[in-house]
């Protein structure tokens, strides 16, 4: 299981080589998936939003607010 403490860890550093940069949101990507799949999604929001996808960000929040309300009835 991830925990904050190592995604932050895992996330690349910024830089201005457009590679690299491409190469940081792939890997932003990839952790923010894997943190929606252990069902942390704070973590996965966070991860997305670093990596620029909006989309997915507001969709996870959905997704989030609609397991809340299953886990209610």
């Amino acid at each position: 299981m991830l925990t904050e403490d190592l995604v932050e860890k895992l996330t690349p550093e910024k830089s201005d080589d457009e590679g690299s940069e491409a190469d940081r949101l792939r890997v932003l990507e990839a952790i923010a998936t894997v943190c929606m799949n252990q069902r942390q999604y704070h973590l996965a929001t966070k991860k997305y939003t670093q990596a620029g996808n909006r989309i997915k960000v507001c969709s996870h929040c959905c997704y989030k607010a609609k397991t809340a309300n299953f886990s209610k009835i």
